[in-house]
């Protein structure tokens, strides 16, 4: 009785991490607990949600993941899934609007620049008990210097991931 059409199949969902390094996380982790820190002093009347601390403790998890297949804490690199950069963006938004401590907002600008440069690169991202952690076998995006350190990388620099 009805033509019934047939629907193009939906996109299929693919989750989007970027890797972050530990020295990355802490100025992560600082930014958004600062960030919260600061909105509480100056807006009490909000009061206190403990989704920030539970997301961290969730990074923290990854680390563990990461840390099980590397001993070296140089190459640990912990998968952070493109919706969590949204809570950076409004941490660095908090400290602008509520008028917080410059440094700590000039870092956690400085690391969102370098996340949102870094989301155009798919990794492949494996899971350990649950838990999200980046294939070993990929490349990371993160160029490590002689020294240790994470070199910042640009787009140009980071390699085409293997399929």
């Amino acid at each position: 009785m009805f033509l019934r059409r047939k629907l193009p199949a939906a996109p299929e969902y693919r989750s989007e991490y970027v890797p972050l390094s530990l020295a990355e996380l802490e100025v992560y982790e600082r930014v958004i607990l600062g960030a919260e820190a600061l909105v509480r002093r100056r807006r009490p009347d909000i009061g206190f949600s403990g989704d920030k601390t539970e997301m961290i403790g969730h990074l923290y998890e990854r680390v563990g993941a990461a840390s099980v297949h590397t001993t070296d804490a140089a190459r640990v690199r912990i998968p952070l899934h493109k919706s969590e950069i949204y809570w950076l963006e409004t941490a660095v938004n908090d400290f602008d609007f509520y008028n917080g401590s410059p440094d700590l907002a000039r870092e956690g600008r400085q690391l969102l620049w370098r996340l949102h440069a870094l989301i155009g690169r798919e990794r492949a991202v494996i899971h350990a008990g649950g838990t999200p952690m980046f294939d070993p076998e990929n490349p990371s995006a993160v160029l490590v210097g002689d020294d240790g350190q994470a070199v910042p990388v640009s787009v140009a620099q980071v390699p085409v991931a293997r399929r």
